[in-house]
């Protein structure tokens, strides 16, 4: 039973999903075209992947919301025509993870009201 109990929380924790992004983005420090991505999270860490481009690595945190998204999704804060991954959501499950943001995006934040735009994710 503590096996069964080690392995949902595992398989829990990790995802593997995937987003049609119709607009580049900046991800940390790396600016991101527009594209599919594979989407992984693991270990605190979401890796965006892109076959044709760079990949990278983002710092998140534990989030929860009070209902369950009935779809998998992946927020961004958009400052202007500028965009930033903000937090990841998988289906029908309240825990989600937040991504950390940059200095670049505290920055755009200080100058231009943000606002969400939300990308839907498929399961790979």
């Amino acid at each position: 039973m503590f096996l069964a109990l080690v392995c949902a929380s595992l398989c829990a924790q990790t995802m593997n999903l995937r987003a049609t992004i119709p607009f580049a983005f900046r991800a940390g420090e790396k600016a991101m075209p527009a594209g599919e991505y594979t989407i992984r999270h693991s270990a605190g860490a979401l890796i965006l992947h892109n076959a044709v481009g760079p990949s990278v690595i983002l710092l998140t945190n534990a989030a929860s919301r009070p209902n369950a998204p009935r779809d998998a999704r992946l927020s961004f804060n958009r400052y202007g025509e500028q965009y930033f991954p903000s937090s990841v959501w998988t289906s029908d499950s309240r825990d989600g993870r937040e991504i950390s943001k940059s200095r670049v995006e505290k920055e755009f934040a200080r100058q231009t009201p943000g606002e969400p735009v939300g990308i839907a994710l498929r399961r790979q």
